[in-house]
């Protein structure tokens, strides 16, 4: 009998210290690393209503620098093609870059639109040859203006496209 009260007052303390260790705090060693990354949402906060096609140049041949401009104020980005050509055997190295701005029609543009990425980078294709691609750009500010900068006189036709999301 007295084996049973033994062991029946071992098992109460063994189960009160287990119960008392439940209730304390959890303790773990200090780490200097930084927490994992955790993933981030990202939404599309504007309220467009859907998306906007926009045409910068629509393939007529050009002969001189050029800059087209489209209010995009209600876009977070856009999917961009172009395509050029060159329309007589002499090359013409045209780059197309693309700007923001907040202001319109000022008399000194290079003040207010600020550069943003180039899309096409002056190498000449062979004549009567398409040369074509399509990628993303993100949109900023009120305005976002297509920029293409010819080294000659020689015409070049030019389509660049632009479709606001």
């Amino acid at each position: 009998m007295r084996d049973k009260f033994v062991m029946g007052a071992l098992f109460l303390m063994l189960l009160s210290g287990l119960m008392l260790g439940s209730l304390l705090p959890g303790v773990s060693p200090a780490s200097g690393a930084p927490a994992e990354a955790v993933l981030t949402p990202v939404a599309n906060n504007n309220s467009n209503g859907g998306a906007r096609f926009v045409t910068f140049f629509n393939g007529t041949p050009i002969s001189v620098d050029t800059k087209v401009c489209s209010d995009l104020s209600a876009f977070d980005v856009g999917d961009y093609q172009y395509i050029i050509k060159q329309t007589v055997s002499a090359a013409n190295q045209t780059t197309v870059t693309v700007s923001y701005s907040n202001v319109s029609g000022s008399t000194n543009p290079a003040a207010y639109y600020i550069a943003a990425q180039t899309l096409l980078s002056g190498t000449p294709g062979p004549a009567s040859t398409p040369i074509s691609n399509m990628g993303q750009i993100a949109l900023f500010g009120k305005y976002l203006c297509a920029y293409a900068d010819l080294n000659n006189a020689t015409p070049v036709s030019l389509y660049l496209s632009l479709l606001g999301k």
